[in-house]
């Protein structure tokens, strides 16, 4: 076998081990998302996710400087009984243009680790915001809130039941807030389409509005589970959100809430 040839050789037989032993990096413990990326996930923006993802990767590659390529050629040559050091310009080309790096385990404890502040806006059938009962409004409008509040969440539930919800303002609305897991969204790559809210929710639960800034000032215990639509957001980004208001502790936050897919 001539120079020629035996350079062929050797650079397909490193090419294809690049092939099958991709760079694997692999995350930290204190590895998590930004907040604008969590903000691309829960708005559904998956595509601008992996713009953002792969501007990392490339950012990671760039500040390496290529180091864990060089390893992994060292560690490819010692396999394959080639001399590292008498590797050829062709050789090295084909194996850098072959090696990849796998960065599954490094985005999964991203992912683990984000632990996100989901505020959730419930809405009805219709997809309407929902109110509840208030002392300054006429008893014809506090029983129209009354009839949706049962309707969704049972038609036990008294205006007693409504009232101990004990909203600031009236044009406060009915929201959730709690976690998601961000890999079951990464991994669904879309949206989920309902939540399910029932009695154990109910420490969750509360009336708030970003206008005023405002918050409800008691609780509510649904009689029943309730599938419901809904409209998400980073609490965590929002200038009027759920914790300005309230300024929870890690207990409120960690509640994982039931989203449905299907």
């Amino acid at each position: 076998m001539n120079t020629q040839e035996k350079e062929i050789d050797a650079s397909e037989s490193l090419a294809q081990w690049a092939e099958k032993n991709p760079i694997k990096i692999y995350g930290d413990y204190r590895d998590e998302l930004p907040n604008d990326m969590v903000d691309l996930l829960l708005n559904g923006e998956f595509d601008k996710f992996s713009e953002s993802q792969f501007d990392i990767e490339m950012n990671m590659t760039c500040y390496e400087s290529y180091s864990y390529e060089e390893g992994a050629l060292k560690e490819a040559c010692s396999e394959l009984d080639l001399e590292y050091d008498s590797i050829t310009d062709t050789e090295r080309e084909s194996f850098m243009e072959s090696i990849h790096r796998d960065y599954s385990d490094f985005w999964d404890t991203c992912l683990r680790n984000s632990n996100a502040r989901v505020a959730v806006t419930l809405l009805d059938d219709e997809g309407n915001e929902i109110y509840f009962p208030h002392f300054m409004l006429d008893e014809s409008e506090n029983q129209e809130r009354l009839a949706i509040i049962q309707k969704i969440f049972g038609e036990n539930i008294t205006m007693e039941d409504a009232l101990k919800m004990e909203c600031t303002y009236d044009s406060e609305i009915l929201k959730i807030g709690g976690t998601i897991d961000l890999r079951k969204l990464y991994e669904a790559q879309k949206l989920p389409e309902f939540i399910k809210i029932g009695p154990g929710d109910s420490d969750n639960l509360l009336c708030h509005e970003s206008f005023n800034g405002s918050g409800s000032l008691g609780s509510f215990i649904p009689k029943k589970e309730a599938i419901l639509k809904f409209r998400m957001r980073n609490d965590a980004t929002h200038k009027y959100g759920i914790d300005a208001v309230y300024g929870f502790t890690s207990k409120y936050w960690n509640h994982e809430l039931d989203f449905q897919w299907n």
